[in-house]
């Protein structure tokens, strides 16, 4: 039967010495999904120091796994603990309770509303020693009840420095116990396209749910049509939200210019043929999807929610409008179109920034100091 860990003290040297053993560490998503949450994750597990740390991808359903095979071509075994498409309770969170209580993992690092609820309570529960809860998107901090839930956990990582502020004025977190660590965007494998895209076609990666606001991007872009007649918008992504974003492309005055396309693991092809990234969301914490966007090169034009403003310089690699104001939207999505320097400008220091500021190796550095931290901190 495998050792099951007392404490952190177990897998740590005296403070300030490295490891001693490659310590277990167990991700636990909702599902791996095409989305943004499960790709950083997934990046942070594929690349974390695999002499020192051992990562493990835990899902309370299996979804349609879109994921999975990039996680296990990376060396992450993934393990799905209920067969499911939708999350049911009935049979997920007693598989999960079976699974903390055998494996009982010493560092389980929770992504996605869900877990975050769930992994803590039961991690509580258990005794485990090495709980990391994870806010990120606007609304986290409501959806995963961090006004109870908060000490429950050792640390807790932001992924926007303003999510990181707000958790601080909503909880008694102490300030030692929240960190904040950007997202990362693999450069390499997000790069500019070889040639100019031949149509006039905007960009909207984002799940199809009320925070992202695909309305006011539909209205936006009614606007645009009026003044840039031939140019398109291709939509990508899934969610409860997509059979009304649908109704609403259908209208006459959008003159089936929208495109939709279903998430995919692989977005290059679309962001290598499109001229500007749009983003309408209303909440929003530091969306990976805008990242992407920038290491291959593409202007933005997106509202300013959330950590929106810390990737996205105004001005500079894009623009930046209110939260709800369709058409000061559409007036920056124009003034990109028709000004092919200033769109080529804004997407060369996007791609400078990308690579100076978020790589996923910065990123995995950043997470396995915190997870050394609270080693460290049980013994």
């Amino acid at each position: 039967m495998k050792e099951r860990p007392a404490s952190l003290a177990t897998h740590a040297a005296v403070r300030g010495a490295p490891i001693r053993s490659c310590v277990p560490v167990t991700f636990l998503l909702e599902d791996m999904d095409f989305g943004g949450t499960q790709t950083q994750m997934l990046e942070l597990a594929v690349r974390l120091d695999k002499t020192r740390f051992l990562p493990r991808l835990i899902t309370l359903r299996r979804g349609r796994a879109d994921l999975w095979a990039r996680a296990k071509a990376g060396g992450v075994d993934c393990l799905a603990l209920d067969d499911g498409i939708v999350f049911r309770p009935s049979r997920a969170l007693p598989a999960l309770w079976r699974y903390l209580e055998k494996e009982r993992p010493p560092l389980l690092h929770l992504a996605t509303a869900l877990p975050n609820i769930w992994g803590r309570i039961m991690g509580r529960l258990l005794r485990l020693p090495g709980i990391i809860a994870n806010c990120r998107g606007g609304n986290s901090i409501r959806r995963q009840h961090e006004r109870w839930l908060w000490p429950f956990a050792g640390v807790h990582i932001c992924n926007s420095s303003l999510l990181q502020e707000q958790l601080r004025r909503h909880t008694r977190l102490p300030e030692e116990r929240i960190v904040y660590i950007p997202n990362g965007v693999d450069t390499d494998f997000f790069h500019p396209a070889d040639a100019v895209p031949e149509e006039l076609a905007l960009l909207c990666i984002a799940r199809m749910v009320p925070d992202k606001n695909h309305p006011l991007l539909l209205r936006a872009f009614s606007r645009v049509l009026h003044y840039a007649p031939d140019a398109v918008l291709h939509l990508v992504g899934e969610g409860r939200e997509r059979a009304r974003v649908e109704a609403l492309a259908a209208a006459p005055e959008l003159r089936g210019r929208v495109r939709f396309h279903s998430g995919s693991a692989d977005v290059r092809p679309l962001l290598h043929q499109s001229r500007i990234f749009v983003l309408a969301s209303d909440y929003e914490s530091t969306p990976n999807v805008l990242l992407e966007a920038m290491a291959c090169g593409l202007p933005v034009a997106a509202t300013r929610a959330g950590g929106v403003s810390e990737l996205v310089i105004h001005g500079q690699t894009g623009f930046l409008t209110d939260c709800g104001d369709s058409g000061a939207l559409a007036d920056a999505v124009l003034r990109l179109l028709n000004e092919p320097d200033l769109r080529r400008a804004f997407g060369g220091a996007g791609r400078e920034r990308a690579l100076a500021r978020y790589s996923l190796r910065a990123m995995a550095e950043a997470h396995e100091r915190v997870y050394e931290s609270l080693l460290h901190r049980g013994e």
